[in-house]
């Protein structure tokens, strides 16, 4: 098959014969050129792995700070791992726990963001001394993501805030009713007659 290879800006780079599929890539001086896939299978150095979620993974730790207030070690932590798509919060603390030998069950991980290209994550990490110490200084909302701790069920906010509005509003009419009330029993009352002056020649 015959086709011809274009530069970025439009005019013709010649013709090129191309047995297979190819895939285009854009050079630096804009030549568009067409490589056949398979010299990518031949080759070792362009050849393209897929992503495997048991392939090795590194992990770093940085800004290591052990805080004896709070009764737990806390750091930034880096999860290189470019041949895995991602790296799940079990496997990260149980690399951590053993990196540290603590238990896995005291390591909580939270704030992963994966850069972009992917390859890389970076998120914080905190080792507890103890259950204690976990169950007094962590959010409730990281407790109940543990399993340490059950989600109160209660209605959404938006209900909430209608109910209490509508309860502000029966108060408001009550008030109301009242002072209205108030007022018709005050101006209702009869007025003590003052008395009469004496008449005069009496």
């Amino acid at each position: 098959m015959i086709l011809r290879a274009f530069r970025m800006d439009g005019t013709s780079g010649g013709r090129m014969s191309v047995a297979s599929p190819s895939l285009v890539l854009c050079t630096t001086t804009g030549l568009a050129l067409l490589i056949p896939l398979s010299s990518f299978k031949d080759s070792c150095a362009y050849n393209i792995s897929p992503l495997q979620s048991d392939a090795p993974v590194t992990v770093r730790t940085r800004q290591f700070i052990t805080n004896r207030l709070l009764q737990r070690k806390q750091f930034v932590v880096d999860i290189l791992h470019p041949s895995r798509p991602n790296v799940s919060k079990a496997d990260l603390d149980k690399k951590l726990g053993e990196m540290y030998k603590a238990d896995s069950a005291r390591v909580v991980t939270f704030g992963l963001r994966t850069h972009f290209g992917g390859g890389r994550t970076t998120g914080f990490a905190l080792i507890y001394d103890s259950e204690d110490a976990q169950r007094r200084f962590e959010p409730k909302f990281r407790l109940i993501r543990a399993g340490m701790a059950t989600k109160t069920d209660k209605a959404s906010r938006k209900l909430r805030k209608e109910r209490k509005n509508r309860s502000k509003k029966v108060r408001q009419d009550l008030l109301s009713s009242y002072r209205i009330l108030t007022y018709f029993q005050v101006r209702g009352t009869k007025k003590a007659k003052a008395a009469e002056p004496a008449k005069k020649g009496k």
